[in-house]
């Protein structure tokens, strides 16, 4: 009899463990580590928990934001004037304040 029962390409189940008695304690279709569009299938005979192996780790880019940054931001922004033109269109003028807007998330709020 085949044990595995979750898919392992696309909605297929093409890739199968068969036993004549159930012996396996827990069985997991997990993502391959090499590059392939079937996922490989774990079976394990004991009972103990095993973790998940397919971890992936991302480096992602943030801005701490914290009351002292925002106190800083909102004391500057008072004091500031955006000049935008009446007779420029208005994507020059959007291209100003969005330009004025990210200068100030740079200066205030660091990307780490």
């Amino acid at each position: 009899m085949s044990i595995v029962d979750r898919s392992t390409r696309g909605a297929n189940i093409l890739d199968r463990v068969y036993v004549n008695t159930p012996c396996y304690s827990t069985l997991r279709v997990v993502d391959a580590t090499v590059r392939s569009d079937h996922k490989a299938v774990v079976a394990y005979r004991d009972r103990v928990h095993v973790q998940p192996l397919n971890k992936s780790r991302y480096r992602r880019t943030f801005r701490r934001r914290t009351p002292a940054q925002h106190a800083r931001f909102l004391e500057h922004v008072s004091t500031l004037q955006i000049e935008v033109g009446d007779n420029d269109d208005t994507q020059t003028n959007f291209d100003t304040v969005y330009g004025v807007m990210l200068d100030l998330l740079d200066t205030f709020y660091q990307e780490r």
